[in-house]
């Protein structure tokens, strides 16, 4: 989220807990730079300051950060596996798939038509 969209947010409330990952993709342009006849502004420039996440902003600002632990979103264990070697240093905790060697789509065929 862009820090933008949750400022008013942030002035009603008394504490605030900002959860994301770092190492995932920011917040991008891609839906709002579109003109009503759907071409792309090209001179259109995005400042550097404009575009860092919520989560950017308030590691600056606080400094307090704390380490992704858990890899609990997808069912199958490869799918992670290379993104918690080559960026988490294999740091995550994966669940092991309920059954090996499956993967998160299966075909059922079923009787029917």
């Amino acid at each position: 989220m862009r820090p933008e969209d949750a400022f008013g947010a942030f002035l009603r409330c008394k504490q605030i807990v900002v959860v994301g990952d770092p190492k995932q993709l920011p917040p991008t342009e891609f839906s709002t730079n579109r003109n009503d006849d759907d071409s792309w502004d090209e001179d259109e420039s995005i400042d550097d300051e404009m575009a860092e996440s919520v989560l950017e902003s308030c590691q600056k600002s606080f400094g307090q950060v704390r380490q992704l632990k858990w890899h609990y979103r997808s069912r199958c264990e490869s799918l992670i596996a290379f993104s918690n070697a080559e960026f988490y240093n294999n740091s995550l905790v994966t669940f092991p798939t309920a059954r090996p060697d499956s993967f998160s789509v299966s075909l059922i065929r079923v009787e029917g038509v």
